[in-house]
């Protein structure tokens, strides 16, 4: 808009004092907004709520590779708590508030017993370390910083949500530990009232991609998973690394899964255990094939943006719709809680990044957090930031407001940018049992077209 009043200041003719005076108007109203936008000058800006979605800390694999030589996950060792720090005592409740069982998923978890002793998917000694730690920096920021919290945990102030997997409320329950610097037998909170996680039931479960209780999502998945072979070189360098470690198509039944193997090597290597020299040689190409994978779970394969966008609907939709709500719970004053931390996996870690236009083509590492702030100024109107790894994310919404320089965004743009994709449990539901074209598996699809994990022929 100045570069055209510039322009006609000089077909006018007006003069260098009319150009000086218009350049130097443009520059101070440029200061002005400048110094407003600064990341440093926010102090007008008062945060209210944060929300704050957290991956567990490091754990054993998930299964038993059976062509990898294993290693030993000790119970008595890896299992144990971190030496002079505590964690606060908890129960796990439903969202009613009622005991809950162990989960389904758990109780298939625990029937997987490695050498030495540990059960599959069980967070390990450095694993609570990482959770401990993260509930550090917070403390620094939430406690200590912006005085968010009050210094001793209040139940009134934290809501801790997890999914139902002993991995994800154990790891929600050492962060908060580590926000309050618990240390071994604490008399601070020895006899305390245990902090209560709340969950749910596998079929009502929104913090991770639902395949199993998702029709819609399920076969999805499975028509995704069959054009896996479209990702560059994953074919060609899946054949190489089967030869390299000699594994056996016959023996196996099945093609080489970049994705378990990630999870296998990266659970090695958080826990300084031994890696096959190959394997090790090959951990970028695993990594890079295995985070593709994961992201075209919730991308689709189809350029179509409808596709995508239904895909994140039954991803994460109804996650995006809880962060709202809290949100405007806060506004409203129906909310009281300062602080929501929700525990759960690397799928809904990329599922969220991916919908809020994040992603940074990595997968979530091992205490991944991703928090939503929401901020009050003076005269109040309420502002939304995003922190992914502890890091100030902008996002691309246009016209955010003051601050959107800053990736400070209005709630009003904010929930503007996430409408399509935020949807309630009900309606998750409705599109669950929906079925259409693209939601139907592929039909007698030959190996040698690409088939991920069908060990048929060789593609040609």
């Amino acid at each position: 808009m100045w570069r055209r009043a510039f322009m006609r200041q000089i077909a006018a003719g007006s003069g260098i004092i009319s150009l000086v005076l218009l350049v130097k108007d443009r520059v101070n109203r440029n200061l002005v907004y400048a110094d407003a936008m600064n990341p440093n000058n926010l102090s007008n800006l008062k945060l209210r709520h944060v929300q704050v979605f957290v991956r567990h800390g490091a754990r054993t694999p998930l299964r038993i590779l059976p062509y990898l030589e294993q290693v030993t996950w000790s119970l008595d060792d890896l299992m144990a708590d971190p030496p002079d720090v505590g964690v606060l005592p908890y129960v796990v409740k439903d969202l009613r508030g009622q005991p809950l069982e162990m989960g389904l998923f758990e109780s298939l978890s625990r029937s997987v017993t490695f050498k030495g002793g540990a059960f599959a998917g069980q967070l390990t000694k450095p694993g609570k370390r990482q959770m401990y730690d993260l509930g550090q920096n917070l403390r620094k920021e939430y406690i200590e910083g912006h005085k968010l919290l009050k210094p001793d945990f209040d139940r009134d102030q934290t809501f801790i949500r997890s999914t139902n997997i002993t991995r994800t409320t154990e790891s929600a329950v050492w962060m908060v530990s580590g926000m309050y610097n618990t240390v071994a037998n604490d008399p601070k909170y020895v006899n305390m009232e245990p902090l209560t996680v709340f969950a749910t039931t596998e079929e009502d479960e929104i913090l991770y991609p639902n395949h199993t209780f998702c029709g819609a999502l399920n076969r999805l998945s499975k028509r995704i998973t069959q054009h896996m072979h479209e990702i560059t070189g994953l074919l060609a360098d899946r054949d190489a690394l089967e030869q390299a470690i000699d594994y056996d198509l016959k023996t196996h039944k099945r093609r080489l899964d970049f994705v378990d193997l990630r999870d296998e090597v990266a659970a090695r290597l958080a826990h300084d255990m031994e890696v096959h020299p190959v394997l090790r040689e090959w951990f970028d190409k695993i990594d890079n094939y295995a985070v593709q994978i994961l992201a075209r779970m919730v991308t689709g394969n189809d350029p179509s943006l409808q596709i995508q966008r239904e895909l994140l609907r039954l991803a994460c939709g109804p996650a995006l719709r809880m962060v709202l709500d809290n949100m405007f719970g806060v506004i409203q004053r129906k909310n009281r809680y300062k602080m929501e931390v929700y525990a759960c996996h690397d799928s809904m870690m990329i599922s969220l990044v991916i919908a809020l236009k994040i992603f940074n083509g990595q997968w979530p590492p091992y205490a991944a957090d991703l928090r939503f702030e929401l901020l009050e100024d003076e005269k109040g109107q309420f502002f939304v930031r995003v922190k992914y790894l502890g890091q100030d994310q902008e996002l691309p919404i246009e016209g955010g407001g003051a601050y959107s320089a800053v990736a400070v965004y209005t709630i009003e743009k904010f929930e503007e940018f996430l409408s399509e994709l935020a949807i309630n449990q009900r309606h998750l539901k409705d599109l669950c049992s929906l079925k259409s074209a693209y939601t139907e598996p592929l039909q007698d699809l030959d190996d040698s077209e690409g088939s991920y994990f069908t060990a048929g022929k060789k593609e040609k």
